[in-house]
């Protein structure tokens, strides 16, 4: 068959019956819209292209000229759902959308006959993001397809006369083109089927999440603006003390104008225009040296959080939630992102919920309720109390509550972060599970390295285990925790300056060029299984030009290897690495949420025992009812805790329940019942962090409020 050689017909009821006689399969299928919002937008008109009779139908609804051609809606509806029953496969691209428009216009779920045909383009190759249809059909088959502008000169759809040559060639078009994308390259087999399927599948489960929404505490979120704008302000007054002058505190002149009047300049290093750099990292190191550094590095994270997160989720609330977009055909490592949308564009939040400011941690007293009268200690601590099930925690070490109540020692975070917005659905517990120390784990079972092995399988804290392998006898916390900077910054291609800069930043010590090195060195010898891992993969990586996670997605890298420039073959180099440990984390992490949503009885759409709240990293949220939180989490444990054939470090996942995603806290199953997780509380991993999507936000709000 030729490419683009088939008929295309305007859709009318009098051939409803005819292709619904047809022996439909396969049809490609596409939706045309006012917009991109599905809960506001209506639907212009729908594309089927059935390759039985290699004819392409375009079914106007709601065009505003040719009115005479449009097809009621009710008709619309009633002859998709009778498609829907006689297809085996629709085959779409960009699936969620066009399946949105669909749900919420004519009341029909698709998706158990829906494949994306934007993920079989994506893994030809997944550098390009969000590939385009009309750029994939050139780039792979040089089939030239119309623009929306090119078809209406930038005017709605709807404007146009559906009967019109250009309109019924371009709305034919997408249905065609969706169809011969997805039956797959090279013969009508897919490029790495078992990929290719399963993001198809995950496209299901993030669409579920984004349309069943996050419920927000909206009288909290409120207070927190308000408090976090008196922080703000005083903040910004005070800089304007310290300055001596008023200025702009975001303007890098101006700020580089007060260190210099200060006589602080010698600490800034200089840009490669010659200016004086006052970036974030910069000023962080020197935080302490003057008030007028320590109230700009504080404002500056202040006022990002404040109108990036607590008014951006204002802005994005609908009703009492919030929607979350996310993005599997975005990131090349496979990695499932949750990105932001435009405000206005559609319904989904305007603040990127993966990097939201999070909390330090602190002790809390934790008190069995079966032996304890709840309501006795909720008296007792009425503002800082939280009850999870059985158990009260109230945010005081045990010793000034251990007068009054037997209690354990337990770590969460202080109530009035920004996470403490998001909440379980009203009556639940708010469930995080984590796939804890992931990609250590899978770069020791990558690589072979037996001291990852041991300590990771022998139940041990790596990070440890390889600063005493290192230090010996001088080990200590600031030591483990100097590890735990390499175990990660030297996996993934790392330098002597990136260490350096990392534990500067820490605020762990101060530490020069010489002695970044020394503890590169003895990094190396210490874990040199690793180290030849490594090596051996890089130099795969330039001999094939692309690397492959362990489950078989392929990433290319000749890009950047067969480069001239010496920091594109850099970074080739570190994403030979990266793209495999990473990329096979989002593997997991996709293969674990279609295992969780074949569990029909847990994630039924009628009175869910759990429903799957957001992704992030490598964590799942869950709300989760109470009466059958036992079978849930069993399920939810079941799902993501699966064996991986060949791994001699298989993954693990923690679980930790609270009444927000800001108040969690640790928990395992005994076999009966849950009981907190009360063992290694570790200050010195508490201590507040430079990077300004971590800061400390109650420090701040108990400092200037």
């Amino acid at each position: 068959m030729d490419l683009g050689k088939y008929t295309r017909k305007l859709g009318t009821e009098a051939l409803m019956p005819h292709i619904l006689n047809l022996p439909l399969k396969e049809i490609g299928a596409d939706t045309e819209t006012e917009g991109f919002n599905s809960w506001l937008d209506k639907v212009v008109g729908f594309s089927i292209y059935i390759p039985e009779e290699n004819t392409a139908y375009y079914f106007p609804v709601n065009h505003l000229n040719g009115v005479e051609h449009n097809i009621p809606p009710e008709v619309a509806r009633n002859f998709l759902d009778e498609l829907y029953h006689r297809i085996e496969v629709a085959w779409w691209y960009n699936m969620e959308f066009d399946t949105d428009f669909v749900e919420d216009y004519f009341d029909q779920n698709w998706d158990s006959k829906s494949k994306d045909a934007m993920a079989v383009v994506w893994n030809q190759d997944v550098n390009v993001r969000m590939p385009g249809l009309k750029d994939s059909m050139k780039k792979y088959f040089d089939y030239d397809m119309m623009t929306f502008d090119e078809v209406t000169g930038g005017a709605p759809f709807a404007y146009l006369d559906p009967s019109g040559e250009k309109a019924l060639n371009y709305a034919t078009d997408d249905a065609y083109a969706a169809h011969y994308l997805g039956h797959g390259f090279d013969g009508n087999k897919f490029v790495r089927p078992f990929i290719t399927m399963m993001d198809m599948e995950t496209v299901k489960v993030t669409r579920m999440m984004k349309r069943q929404g996050i419920p927000v505490d909206k009288e909290n979120l409120d207070k927190r603006i308000a408090s976090q704008k008196i922080i703000v302000d005083k903040l910004f007054s005070e800089i304007q003390i310290h300055a001596g002058f008023p200025i702009k505190p975001n303007s890098p002149a101006q700020v580089a104008q007060v260190m210099v009047r200060l006589g602080m300049a010698d600490l800034l290093p200089r840009t490669e225009k010659g200016n004086l750099s006052t970036k974030k990292d910069v000023l962080a190191q020197h935080r302490d040296k003057h008030p007028f550094i320590r109230s700009l590095t504080d404002y500056r994270v202040a006022s990002k959080n404040l109108k990036a997160y607590y008014e951006g989720m204002k802005r994005s609330l609908v009703g009492e939630k919030i929607h979350i977009k996310y993005f599997p055909y975005l990131v090349p490592t496979g990695r499932v992102s949750a990105g932001s949308e435009k405000e206005g564009k559609t319904y989904a939040a305007t603040f990127g919920i993966q990097s939201s400011p999070k909390s330090k941690s602190h002790i809390w007293s934790c008190i069995d309720t079966t032996q304890v009268d709840a309501g006795k200690v909720i008296e007792m601590y009425p503002e800082t109390s939280r009850q999870v099930l059985d158990w009260i925690m109230v945010p005081f070490a045990p010793d000034q509550v251990g007068e009054h109540f037997n209690c354990l020692a337990i770590e969460g975070v202080k109530p009035g972060g920004f996470r403490e917005m998001f909440i379980p659905y009203e009556g639940e517990i708010y469930g995080h599970f984590d796939y804890g120390g992931e990609e250590l784990r899978i770069a020791a079972s990558l690589s072979h390295e037996p001291v990852w092995i041991q300590a990771f399988n022998e139940g041990k804290d790596i990070h440890e285990q390889v600063a005493r392998r290192i230090f010996g006898d001088e080990y200590n916390m600031d030591l483990r925790k100097l590890i735990k900077i390499l175990n990660f910054a030297l996996l993934y291609g790392g330098t002597w300056f990136n260490v350096m800069k990392a534990i500067n930043l820490s605020g762990i010590r101060i530490v020069t060029k010489e002695e970044a090195q020394d503890f590169v060195y003895k990094y190396e010898r210490a874990l040199p299984i690793l180290y030849k891992w490594k090596a051996e993969e890089i130099a795969k990586a330039h001999r094939c030009g692309y690397i492959y996670t362990y489950f078989g997605r392929q990433r290319s890298l000749r890009r950047w290897l067969k480069s001239t420039n010496r920091r594109e073959v850099a970074f080739g180099e570190r994403s030979a690495i990266n793209s495999q440990v990473q990329g096979t984390a989002g593997d997991i992490l996709r293969i674990a949420l279609n295992r969780l949503v074949r569990d029909k009885e847990t994630f039924t759409k009628v009175n869910p025992r759990a429903r799957m709240l957001s992704i992030v990293h490598d964590e799942i949220n869950f709300s989760l009812r109470k009466e059958t939180i036992i079978e849930s989490i069993t399920s939810i444990g079941s799902a993501m805790n699966f064996d991986i054939k060949g791994f001699p470090v298989q993954m693990k996942t923690s679980l930790e329940l609270g009444t927000s995603w800001g108040n969690l806290f640790p928990f395992y199953f005994d076999g009966r019942k849950l009981i907190p997780e009360t063992k290694g509380f570790d200050a010195a991993e508490a201590e507040l962090s430079l990077n300004d999507l971590e800061i400390e936000e109650d420090l701040l709000a108990e400092e200037y409020a």
